[in-house]
């Protein structure tokens, strides 16, 4: 690592050798360059091993950049550094140790819609008595989802809760007091059920990935020891942003006068409303008073003249700020000067939108790319205007943050179907299945079909069936009766697939991708679709259409459409989006639009179920100060994204009866307030005119897998594409929802058994109804096309088990590692996987891989070993990570026992490797033609 390409500040918080660090990391002063700096300087300098440094961060993403430079640094590559999220770290340990502290060993995780359709499901579990005159009590499980999550990131237990609340009872006397004393025992024993429920169907959510760590680590010494001798070093990234459970864990690890390192801005702490914590970092010198401090001022994003303006703003945010409680300086100094930013005051609202899209258009006229551009906004009514402006004007953007993916109108033709199936006299739903793209129905005779059945006071469906005017549309009904009866007995997913498969519509999708780009969105979004309805079968005790429709009003809520790494769209596009979504990125010019008084900051919304004072551990939003500095933190971040050019605008009508005041975040910026004369208002007929048709330039996403024109692949990615680049396509790029294959489900199951054997071995000894017990709670019924041909795989499963189990007991060889990550850097991408096994003797370096395919004969096995492309890549994976062969490569068929050994010379991996990066070149260039084994591609099956 070059230290000379390191400013004073930077080079000092590298070379930082041991006892907590604090680096106060000012908007684009190179944070993330410093910690990955910082971890390879340990490494090449001899005070750590990789595996000893754990690296952590708060998304996916950031972690993927982290290893990314941190690859690129050391001269062998990753290797065995931890850099992962929180949650990651959190879940890494409750899958070794869980079982110390009673939890399950293959636990559940569960995301926020699934949390709501828990408590839905168990309502009547949490004897619900002080909300129980709500109109509709269900409105209130997305509250309690968020209060118990909450409860959890404060570091509060059932036990505490229930304590509180007991001695809050026994000391009221008013009627005021006892009301509320009664409302929080319910509280506190809807906690405690919740938790209770959770652990019995061996389920946790995403609070619990940190705070059962940091339980188990709390009540288990033997395993904080452990796990401390393998950490000698810890880095987090965004400090600010960490909650209370995930400061004590790191706390915990680490002791005070520990080896860790924090870097952060309090300036930049925008995520309270995620439970981020800022007293966190204003009190870590608190924490570690043997703490270092290093602050980074040297900007090298912004000019001068903006950096300023923020700085000026944030002043109003003390004394609550590190510069005035450690007595630091943190104004920035920037590498370039510019001008000053610009307030761009309007009349109206429309004419504020308009005159966005003509600058936008003018700064792409004197070249400035779409991406260098960022359009930022406070809340999605705001982006809802941008777009429409944008789009009327004909300029290609990409909008990330906020998109429900319940209101596409391809999910609510999904949704149609499924309400069809489950109420026939719901005639909204067969409207719009029939009118919609599926069916296509003439419109003009549905129309008045719809009106004669409310004229004869009937449903729509029995007026179909009446009628003789529109033949066709009595066929479709006919055709939907027989998809009902299928409704009875299978999955709303399976369903749901079969409907549209069948009847040619997911063939049509496809079919359009080549003609018309746009559809690989709608697909993108069917494909969404389709994994909630999976991750509803995954709790719902009813997972048929039916089970599906009655808790909708449930799911709907706050599900938006996932964004392909959000900003990375790999295209020439100009950038909308929310604020909060801005944070890291840069672009050369930022627009902030709409900043009135009660739109950015808007007024203070409190949760509805706060946290008792008296339970609180850290700090809580109770006035309206502190609301009022979190926001002008957020457009503290919004003005340091831009690096050379930064437009604010507002407008004061905006159709109201009262004019809109400027932001007051306007006048603190500037020192001033804004210019008070406003430009004179379009005329009527202008303004009408803004109202035009769109040119029909829409958004368009690139494929998942594409970040900054970088392929990461999986290894089976890898595979399929090498296999057939057509069948990729459908499968990874057009994301067609795929058929649940039963022989997939089988395999994961006997795979989590064999992984839970082996980590399980290490610490005791297994026995055949352990593994029994624990293969039952993973095996789903799912798929199987009757009860006989599941009883058969459940049978054939269980003798597999045995048979497996006898064979590790009485050879009793276990591998050095079981489901190890790895990732490997090639010249055209990034290739990860996972190894099932890998062994580490006197023979040498063996990489297993566990299968359920039939294989009766050891010449078939080898014959298999030899032709798999899959353990080849995991050779190329080690040999890419170590720089070494591994000595066989083995296939082991638990069904039939029959093991698969090859080996692979350099010549192979070189061979391998050129394959791989021409493949690499291949997908980014967008080349998918059919493979010689095209026959098998799921396109020739629809």
């Amino acid at each position: 690592m070059e230290l000379k390409n390191l400013n004073p500040d930077q080079r000092q918080a590298v070379e930082h050798d041991e006892g907590p660090l604090l680096v106060v990391a000012g908007a684009g002063t190179g944070k993330t360059q410093v910690i990955t700096g910082r971890a390879a300087h340990l490494i090449n300098q001899g005070k750590a091993r990789p595996s000893q440094i754990l690296a952590l961060t708060f998304t996916e993403k950031a972690a993927k950049e982290m290893e990314e430079r941190l690859d690129l640094l050391l001269p062998y590559g990753l290797v065995d550094t931890k850099v992962m999220t929180f949650h990651s770290f959190g879940s890494d340990i409750l899958s070794q140790y869980g079982t110390e502290i009673g939890l399950d060993g293959r636990l559940g995780l569960i995301n926020q819609a699934q949390q709501r359709l828990f408590l839905r499901q168990n309502l009547d579990a949490f004897k619900l008595n002080y909300f129980a005159p709500i109109g509709d009590p269900v409105a209130l499980l997305g509250d309690l989802a968020t209060y118990f999550s909450r409860l959890k990131e404060e570091l509060i237990t059932p036990k505490q809760y229930l304590a509180w609340a007991k001695k809050l009872k026994n000391g009221t006397s008013d009627a005021a007091s006892k009301l509320e004393a009664s409302k929080q025992m319910e509280l506190a024993q809807a906690f405690a059920t919740y938790n209770q429920l959770m652990r019995q169907r061996g389920l946790i959510d995403f609070s619990d990935q940190v705070s059962l760590a940091l339980e188990l680590l709390l009540n288990r010494a033997n395993i904080l020891k452990s796990i401390k001798t393998e950490i000698k070093y810890i880095m987090v990234d965004e400090f600010q942003d960490t909650n209370l459970a995930q400061a004590r864990l790191i706390e915990t690890l680490a002791g005070a006068d520990g080896n860790i390192m924090v870097v952060g801005d309090d300036d930049q702490s925008i995520y309270k409303f995620r439970g981020a914590a800022i007293s966190n970092i204003l009190e870590f010198k608190l924490r570690y008073p043997k703490t270092k401090q290093i602050v980074l001022t040297k900007n090298y994003r912004s000019t001068q003249q903006i950096l300023d303006a923020a700085y000026q703003l944030i002043q109003h945010n003390n004394p609550f700020r590190l510069e005035i409680k450690n007595k630091l300086n943190k104004r920035l100094v920037g590498t370039k000067p510019g001008k000053q930013p610009e307030v761009r005051p309007y009349t109206t609202f429309g004419e504020e939108a308009d005159k966005l899209a003509e600058s936008i258009k003018a700064d792409l006229a004197k070249g400035l790319k779409g991406d260098m551009i960022a359009v930022l906004v406070r809340n999605r009514k705001q982006a809802a205007a941008v777009i429409d402006v944008l789009e009327r004007k004909g300029i290609n953007y990409h909008y990330s943050g906020g998109e429900r993916l319940f209101e596409q109108e391809i999910v609510r033709e999904m949704l149609s179907f499924l309400q069809y199936m489950t109420n026939p006299d719901d005639d909204n739903s067969l409207y719009n299945l029939l009118s919609g793209p599926i069916y296509n129905s003439d419109i003009a005779s549905l129309a008045r079909l719809s009106a004669q059945a409310r004229k004869h006071n009937r449903s729509l469906d029995q007026e179909i069936r009446a009628s003789t005017e529109d033949i066709s549309l009595s066929g479709h009904i006919r055709d939907l009766d027989s998809w009902r009866r299928q409704a009875l007995n299978q999955s709303a997913g399976e369903l749901l697939y079969a409907y549209i498969d069948k009847i040619g519509y997911l063939k049509r999708l496809t079919d359009a991708t080549q003609t018309d780009p746009g559809v690989v969105l709608q697909i993108n979004k069917l494909a969404m679709f389709f994994t909630t309805l999976a991750e509803f079968q995954q709790v719902s005790h009813d997972k048929t259409a039916f089970g599906y429709v009655a808790s909708l009003g449930t799911l709907t809520e706050e599900v938006e459409i996932a964004q392909p790494s959000d900003f990375e769209t790999g295209q020439d596009l100009v950038q909308v989006m929310t604020i909060h979504k801005s944070k890291g990125l840069e672009f050369e010019a930022v627009y902030l639009f709409d900043l009135t008084a009660g739109a950015f900051p808007p007024r203070r919304r409190a949760y509805k179920l706060e946290i008792p004072i008296e339970l609180a551990t850290g700090e809580h939003i109770s006035d309206e100060d502190w609301h009022l500095a979190e926001e002008r933190r957020l457009m503290y971040v919004a003005m340091t994204r831009a690096k050379t050019k930064l437009i604010m605008s507002y407008s004061t009508n905006h159709g109201g009866i009262r004019a809109k005041r400027p932001s007051q975040f306007l006048a603190e910026a500037l020192g001033h307030e804004p210019q008070a004369a406003l430009p004179k208002a379009l005329p009527a007929s202008e303004q009408i005119k803004m109202f035009g048709a769109s040119s029909g330039k829409k958004s368009t996403i690139s494929p998942s897998f594409l970040h900054n024109q970088r392929l990461d692949l999986s290894v089976h990615q890898v595979e399929d594409y090498l296999m057939c680049p057509l069948n990729f396509y459908w499968k990874y790029v057009l994301n067609v929802p795929q058929p649940v294959q039963p022989a997939m489900l089988y395999g994961t199951a006997i795979h989590a058994v064999i992984s839970y054997y082996f980590q399980q071995r290490r610490r005791r000894s297994v026995d055949l109804k352990d593994l029994e017990d624990y293969f039952a709670k993973t095996w789903q019924v799912e798929g199987y096309a009757s009860k006989g041909q599941e009883a058969r795989r459940l049978k054939s499963a269980q003798a597999t088990i045995k048979r497996f189990h006898q064979r590790e007991e009485a050879g009793k060889r276990w591998p050095k590692y079981v489901e190890r990550s790895f990732n490997f850097e090639l010249a055209h991408g990034t290739i990860r996987g996972r190894y099932d096994a890998i062994y580490e003797d006197s023979d040498g370096v063996e990489i297993r891989d566990f299968k359920t395919s039939q294989v009766e004969t050891k010449l078939k096995a080898d014959e298999k070993a030899r032709a798999s492309l899959q353990i080849s890549l995991y050779a190329l994976g080690w040999f890419a990570s170590t720089k070494q062969l591994p000595t066989k490569l083995v296939l082991d068929y638990v069904e039939t026992g029959q093991i698969g050994v090859t080996i692979k010379t350099a010549a192979d991996i070189k061979t391998l490797e050129q394959q791989v990066n021409e493949a690499c070149q291949q997908i980014t260039s967008g080349s998918y033609p059919p493979g010689k084994n095209h026959f098998h591609c799921i396109h020739d099956k629809l």
